[in-house]
Parts: C-alpha cells; sequence; structure tokens
C-alpha cells in the first residue's frame, strides 16, 4: 500500500512540473504578444523562457522553440515598423535579436514531427520502409517566416557592419546567402552575382573580425558564384598571409593573376618568387616571357624579366630589362632601385676582382659608377621614402664620394 501511495505522489509531482512549464510557456506567449520596440522587454520574455530549454518536460517541446523564434522575429518586425514611420530605434538590437529568433527556429526545425495516425488511434506505417510515418506542424511556417525575412537579414548584416559586431554581421549575410541559394527559395529567383557580392560583404565582415579562416572560405565562395573583382582576391591573400598560409597564397595569386593580372603586379610578383624560392627559373621565364608577349609595355613585368635574368645568368644580362622598365616606368621607385642596383653593383664587383685596388686607382673605376646609379637611386628614395634598399645604398655612395651635406641629409631623415 505504501508503494502505490509514494507512486501517485511521484506522478503528481511530475504532472505538476510538466503543468508549471506549460503555464510558463503560456505565459511568455503572452510576453511576446505584447513586445514592443524596447529591447528589454524582448529580453525579459527570453529570460523567462530560458528555464523551458533546459527543463526536460519541454526542452524536445517543438512550440517551446518556436516561441523563442516568434520573440526574436517579433522585436524586429516592431521595430522595423516603428522605423518606417520615423520612430528612432536600436537597429544593432533588433537585428540581434533577429538572429536569436532564426537560432531559435533552427532549433525547432528538427523537433517538427509528428506521427501520424490511423482512425483507431494506431501509427501510420510507410509502406516501402515499414517506418512511422510523420508529418511535420510548424515547418512551413518557420520556413516561410525566414524567407519573408531575407532581405532583412541582408540590411540587419550592414547594420551590424556598421556597429563593428563583425561575428554578427558575416551570420547575418551568410543566412542570407544560405536561404537565397536553398530549394525553399528557388521561387525567388535571386541573381548568383547578387548572392556572390553578399558573400564577399560576409568575407570582409570576417576579416574585419580577424576570423581569417573563415574569411577565406566566403571569398572562394563569392568567386565560385561569379564575383571576380580585384578586391576578392586582395582580401583573401591577406588573410592567407596572416594565416601563413604559403601554399595557399600561391594558388591564389595563379587564380588572380589569369582574372586580374593587368591590373596588379603583385600576383604574378608572389608566382615569380615562389619560382625563384624553388630555382625553377624555366617556369618563371615561360611565365614571364608569356606575360611580356600580352603586354609588352608592362614595366613591372619586364623588372621580374630583369630579376629572373639576373639570378639566372647575372646582373649584366638582366641590364636590358632594368633599363627597359625604366623606359616604361620612369616614377616607379622598385624599377629606378634595380636599375640603379646594377651600376652600384659594378662597384662592389670591381672592388672584389680587385682588393689591392685603392685610393685614386680605385676611385678612378668606382666613381663613374657610383655617378651612373645616384640618379636612379636618388629618385627611386624620393618616390618611396620607405624604400630602405635605396636609402642604404645611398648613403654609402655619398660617404665614398665623400658629399657630406647629403650624406647627413640622408642619415637623419625620418
Amino acid at each position: 500500500m505504501n508503494k502505490v501511495v509514494l507512486f501517485l505522489a511521484c506522478a503528481s509531482l511530475t504532472v505538476s512540473g510538466a503543468y508549471a512549464q506549460k503555464k510558463l510557456v503560456d505565459e511568455v506567449r503572452k510576453d511576446v504578444s505584447a513586445l514592443t520596440t524596447n529591447v528589454d522587454t524582448y529580453k525579459a520574455a527570453i529570460n523567462k523562457l530560458k528555464p523551458a530549454f533546459s527543463n526536460p518536460e519541454t526542452k524536445d517541446n517543438v512550440e517551446t522553440w518556436m516561441l523563442g523564434g516568434d520573440a526574436g522575429f517579433g522585436m524586429y518586425d516592431k521595430c522595423f515598423q516603428a522605423k518606417t514611420i520615423g520612430q528612432p530605434v536600436d537597429d544593432a538590437a533588433a537585428g540581434r535579436a533577429l538572429l536569436e529568433g532564426y537560432d531559435y527556429y533552427m532549433k525547432a526545425l528538427p523537433l517538427d514531427s509528428v506521427k501520424e495516425t490511423e482512425k483507431d488511434g494506431t501509427v501510420k506505417l510507410d509502406k516501402k520502409t515499414g517506418l512511422p510515418k510523420v508529418k511535420t506542424k510548424y515547418s512551413k511556417t518557420v520556413i516561410d517566416h525566414i524567407l519573408g525575412h531575407l532581405n532583412d537579414f541582408l540590411n540587419v548584416g550592414n547594420d551590424l557592419y556598421n556597429a563593428k559586431d563583425w561575428a554578427n554581421s558575416a551570420k547575418s549575410w551568410g543566412i542570407f546567402c544560405d536561404w537565397a541559394k536553398s530549394d525553399a527559395a528557388s521561387k525567388l529567383a535571386l541573381a548568383d552575382s547578387t548572392v556572390a557580392q553578399v558573400r564577399f560583404y560576409q568575407g570582409c565582415a570576417y576579416y574585419a573580425g580577424e576570423n581569417y579562416k573563415a574569411a577565406v572560405k566566403s571569398f572562394e565562395q563569392a568567386r565560385a558564384l561569379g564575383y571576380e573583382q580585384k578586391e576578392v582576391y586582395d582580401y583573401a591573400l591577406a588573410c592567407l598571409a596572416s594565416l601563413k598560409d604559403e601554399a595557399g597564397i600561391v594558388a591564389l595569386a595563379g587564380e588572380a593573376f589569369k582574372k586580374c593580372g593587368d591590373k596588379d603586379p603583385q600576383y604574378i610578383n608572389i608566382l615569380i618568387n615562389n619560382f625563384i624560392n624553388k630555382k625553377d627559373y624555366a617556369q618563371a621565364n615561360k611565365l614571364l616571357d608569356e606575360a611580356i608577349a600580352a603586354n609588352p609595355n608592362n614595366a613591372d613585368i619586364q623588372n621580374l624579366k630583369g630579376i629572373i635574368v639576373e639570378h639566372e645568368s647575372g646582373i649584366e644580362e638582366a641590364l636590358p630589362y632594368f633599363k627597359k622598365a625604366v623606359e616604361l616606368a620612369p616614377e616607379s621607385s622598385k624599377c629606378l632601385f634595380d636599375l640603379g642596383r646594377y651600376y652600384y653593383n659594378q662597384t662592389v664587383k670591381i672592388q672584389q676582382e680587385n682588393p689591392n685596388l685603392s685610393g685614386k686607382a680605385l676611385s678612378a673605376k668606382v666613381k663613374p659608377l657610383y655617378e651612373q646609379a645616384l640618379p636612379y637611386l636618388e629618385k627611386a628614395y624620393k618616390v618611396d621614402p620607405q624604400n630602405t634598399d635605396a636609402k642604404v645604398a645611398l648613403r654609402n655612395i655619398y660617404y665614398q664620394l665623400g658629399d657630406e651635406t647629403k650624406l647627413n641629409e640622408i642619415e637623419n631623415a625620418k
């Protein structure tokens, strides 16, 4: 008898607990219907609902998570409506509420399955699989809510980017892209170019938040959808550099060079440096010869060809390419420096080959070369004061020529 009484008491407690949780959910439903543009009303409703997210009686109930989604979307809608009539709202807070609502809806979807029953109450079985037939009750509503707010996720991404909430900005733009390419959104017929551009924005948000790995993936997705602006390669290369992914940098530089190599020499520079490091001069020359044939007036490519020839055959053989580069780009610090470097290095070679030469005899041989190097190195340094190699060479030339005034000037330059 005592055992029976004890069992009944436990059952009573269980029913009481379930009833309390259901009552809590019902209370929150009323709070959600009374939401205002004040974010505190939303936070109060969610805080009240939180116990139901973990309580065994309600945590697996689709309606619990649906209510959380309704709260987040409801809060955003209130703010959106207020904004359309000129009332001030907290865009960032409204956006975060929408994102939280989305997370709750995504928790609800896998829980939304109800077993179908026959008239006598028995579970219907699928004739092919023999498994219970299931149907959904809320999934269509959730999907319709999300698709109905697709442009809102686009705008929220922008609002949160401006608020420097990089992670949530990227998340919102990612939600837009994921759903825009889903089967559920096929009727919306969103252009790949639109989704590609938003993927690029997502990558920028990840980049700003220093989540470089995620940024690289977003930029890759943008390119796969047809976004081939130069910036998508440059941002991705910067991310790969931060990740110290040398193989990734070379691979992406190769892709970028094919698409927009005529707009920026950095891509072919990366490729050529990789060939130099591998001492694969044959491939380097092949790439450069093809580039020169396609762009004979490109100074950077001519200069690079000179550098490859220098590595392979010596700097004397590189001189014609360095001269051509300066002829094509007389304001390029890099090209000016390499041509000046040629004449400067000739003085070093003379001293190495004639260790016993000194005084006037040495000066007679090296001074003309210093004077030939000087205008190119001076201009290279003037064009780019950050060219430290040019500064070092100039310091030595002024010292060797006894030009104390210019030596002091360059020593004191900031």
